[in-house]
């Protein structure tokens, strides 16, 4: 059996015809990315010349945009040049790629090239027809032109460009080499000088391109343009904020520079109620101002501020400390020490303190060394009112001089004492002998020292008596005093004038001012008495019980004509009882309405009653009377009723507290009695036990059952059947007190015969006391008569 022959193999006109392709190709490709890669190198040149020259970003951001165009030219390189240039090219792709270009060879290259690739063996026959085929394909081979077959268009393009873009750079390298060299340096960040211009922009105020200013205020802005060069007509600022709004405003121009006469042409611009930071830059002409910042900080101010208090020794309060703010108010006095402590570090302090009627002062504290927040300020005794104004200044430049910190000390001076005395028990009139009892409070906010009855009799210049004073100061003192006035012994027809007088305890021996005035003394109400005999003010007693009877009395007739009014309210109309048998009492269910009570003076006439002798209660019925006669139906009776019982409440009270202040006047006069020496057991009894107890008892006690009788009755009036019952048991209220009423009155009458029978024996005492001093009189002119005749007689016998 023969033995197979070896593969196939590419002649070497095919292999050497492939070969030069691949070569070929490889060189178009490293020739097309390196061309591409210097357009785009110069391209990033040309883009980032630009872009220096109009914005001048600092050198961290050349660098930055310098690293992105070298990636971006790499990747240019590496996408057109180096990674088509390795890519693998097979012998079966470039004979596809000829036989595309020269169909003469009728596919025999792809053929040879496929049997070659695959190392097929092959049969004698199959190497005869691939030999055959070798052949012929070698000879065709021979004349295809590997130059044809690439599209030289292209590349000729990109390396145009390319040549084109570098003949810029070298063209403005040799007729700008400064400026060409300049640019070169800052793109390589070799300097950060900023590009020549013939505008000249300069800014006042910023250091290191940034200006602190405090938040909330406005920030001035002003930019000089050197005269030397060309000076704009507008100039521009554009801003962004911390929140990221953005805005453009022309600055003003201020007046028109001219060149040779005034070195700089000014612009301005007000950054109004900066509240956050902002960086922004100035546009004019070809110049630019950038990176410019503004740094919002808070203003220094005092977050604490502790007043260490050493009162005055006679207050008897501890030393405190005490958060202040504003305004605070302190004794006179008061040894006062200061610290502070502001809201971040300060380099220096100043405070201004002006005190009322004084210069002002100014002075620089000393910030602390450990803390540069706190300061201290000794401000010794406060005597008057003083504002300090403090001035601080921080690390960051800013003060807050337009809104210093404000403290006011109010120096709150020792007020006198507060007397709200009056006498008990002592009218306008008192007799030699009597006691003045004072009652009442006084009050002052360090205590009251001491307590004294000031007078005057007559002209005289005034005196005091002192009181019993505390043991220790007290801030409110309770008084209940008597002061006689005997040992003054007062003559009737003379005038007492009196006042208590209080003193505290005040003593400030460092305050010159206060310290000459000595303690504060003040004086309560004065009250004029006029100095009588006992039998005068008895009579003015007497007569003054006289006009309460009468009153008392009063007061009754008004009762009666509540009861009687009371009484005479009907809950039924006229005729009903007749006109249905049915609704008839039985067995006496439902009361007679009471019978209208006379008052036991006779010639009285109810105070409720008009002059013509109509009730108050009968004014429904008159208003009827004008009205055609008909029966009144059942809602306009319920609504006289209830008139009728609310105005029986208004009475009942305010008949209760007239009838308490009687109460009040009769233990009035009991008192003055006593206290002027006058009162015996007898008369006590009369007016403190039957007139005044009773009288209160009226007031306290059954006037309030009388008001809970009339508010059942008020709830029952619809009620036919128990507004009756109701209606009876309050006018049984209504009998009981006027029964204790009259009984008291009786008293009074008794008492006031009483008085009258002592009047009488007072005339007869000083009819005889006349009679007397008569007899004495007539007696001596007598003796003297009989004395002048016996002169006479004598004289005669002796001439």
């Amino acid at each position: 059996m023969a033995v197979a022959e070896s593969a196939p193999r590419l002649a070497p006109e095919i292999r050497e015809l492939l070969q030069r392709l691949r070569g070929r190709i490889r060189r178009y490709v490293w020739l097309e990315g390196a061309a591409l890669a210097v357009a785009a190198a110069v391209a990033c040149f040309w883009l980032l010349h630009a872009l220096d020259w109009w914005q001048e970003p600092p050198p961290r951001v050349l660098r930055g945009l310098l690293a992105i165009c070298l990636v971006g030219v790499l990747l240019v390189f590496w996408r057109y040049a180096f990674r088509r240039a390795f890519v693998p090219l097979a012998d079966e792709s470039l004979a596809l790629l000829i036989e595309r270009h020269h169909g003469e060879l009728q596919e025999g290259l792809i053929t040879v090239v496929e049997l070659a690739e695959r190392d097929a063996q092959l049969e004698p026959l199959g190497r005869e027809m691939f030999a055959h085929t070798a052949r012929q394909t070698a000879q065709a081979a021979a004349h295809v032109q590997v130059e044809q077959l690439f599209n030289h268009r292209r590349l000729r393009l990109a390396v145009t460009a390319a040549a084109s873009l570098a003949l810029t750079v070298i063209a403005y390298g040799l007729l700008a080499p400064q400026q060409f060299l300049f640019g070169v340096r800052r793109l390589a960040t070799l300097t950060s000088e900023p590009w020549p211009r013939d505008t000249k922009l300069s800014i006042e105020g910023f250091r290191n391109n940034e200006a602190v200013i405090a938040r909330g205020s406005d920030l001035p802005i002003t930019v000089r343009a050197d005269t030397s060069g060309t000076v704009p007509q507008v100039v521009y600022i554009r801003y962004r904020t911390a929140e990221g709004a953005r805005g453009r405003e022309p600055m003003s121009r201020e007046g028109n520079a001219q060149p040779g006469r005034d070195a700089y042409q000014e612009y301005r611009y007000t950054f109004e109620g900066v509240l956050s930071d902002r960086t922004f830059e100035v546009l004019g002409g070809d110049a630019r101002l950038r990176g410019l910042r503004i740094r919002v900080v808070d203003s220094p101010t005092i977050t604490q501020l502790m007043l260490h208090c050493t009162f005055p020794e006679y207050l008897g309060r501890a030393q405190v400390v005490l958060p202040v703010s504003g305004t605070v108010q302190l004794p006179v006095g008061t040894h006062l020490v200061l610290e502070a402590q502001a809201n971040k570090k300060l380099v220096r302090a100043t405070v201004d303190r002006v005190a009322e009627g004084q210069a002002p002062v100014s002075q620089q504290l000393k910030i602390s060394g450990a803390d540069a927040r706190r300061f201290r300020l000794v401000l010794g005794s406060l005597q008057t009112n003083t504002v300090l104004n403090f001035t601080l200044l921080d690390a960051d430049g800013i003060d807050n001089s337009r809104q210093p910190v404000r403290l006011k000390l109010v120096a709150q001076p020792d007020q006198a004492p507060l007397v709200r005395c009056r006498l008990h028990g002592i009218g306008t009139a008192i007799t030699p002998r009597a006691r003045l009892p004072w009652q009442g409070t006084v009050e002052d906010d360090y205590g009251i020292a001491a307590l004294s009855v000031e007078y005057a009799v007559g002209q005289q210049q005034p005196a005091d008596a002192a009181l019993p004073a505390p043991s220790t100061p007290q801030t409110k003192l309770t008084v209940d005093a008597a002061w006689e006035v005997e040992p003054l012994q007062l003559t009737p027809g003379q005038q007492l004038v009196v006042a208590l007088k209080a003193t505290d305890n005040r003593h400030l021996p460092d305050v010159p001012s206060v310290a000459e005035q000595g303690p504060n003394v003040a004086r309560g109400e004065r009250f004029l008495l006029d100095v009588v005999t006992p039998e005068k003010l008895r009579a003015m007693l007497e007569a003054r019980e006289l006009n309460l009877r009468q009153r008392f009395e009063a007061i009754i007739e008004e009762v009666t004509g509540s009861r009687d009014a009371l009484a005479a309210m009907e809950f039924q109309p006229a005729g009903a009882a007749a006109s249905d048998p049915q609704e008839q009492p039985r067995d006496g269910a439902q009361p007679e309405p009471p019978a209208p009570l006379t008052p036991s003076s006779p010639g009285q006439r109810d105070s409720r009653e008009p002059e013509d002798g109509t009730k108050p209660d009968d004014a429904a019925a008159l208003d009827d009377a004008s009205e055609p006669a008909q029966a009144p139906s059942p809602e306009r009776l319920l609504q006289r009723r209830s008139l009728r019982v609310q105005r029986t409440r208004q009475d009942s009270e305010k008949n209760a507290a007239e009838v308490a202040g009687l109460a009040d006047a009769f233990d009035e006069i009991q008192a003055e009695l006593v206290n002027n020496r006058l009162d015996t057991e007898e008369l006590r009894i009369r007016l403190q036990d039957q007139i005044a107890a009773p009288l209160r008892r009226i007031a306290q006690q059954m006037f309030p059952q009388l008001q809970q009788r009339l508010e059942s009755l008020q709830a029952v009036l619809a009620d036919a059947a128990k507004g009756p019952k109701a209606q009876a048991h309050a006018v049984a209220q209504l009998d009981a007190i006027l029964v204790e009423m009259l009984r008291v009155r009786d008293k009074m009458l008794e008492l006031e015969s009483f008085n009258e029978l002592v009047d009488l024996v007072r005339s007869v005492l000083a009819e005889q006391e006349a009679l007397e001093e008569l007899t004495r009189s007539v007696r001596a002119q007598s003796l003297r008569s009989l004395l002048e005749d016996e002169e006479g007689d004598a004289e005669e016998d002796n001439p």
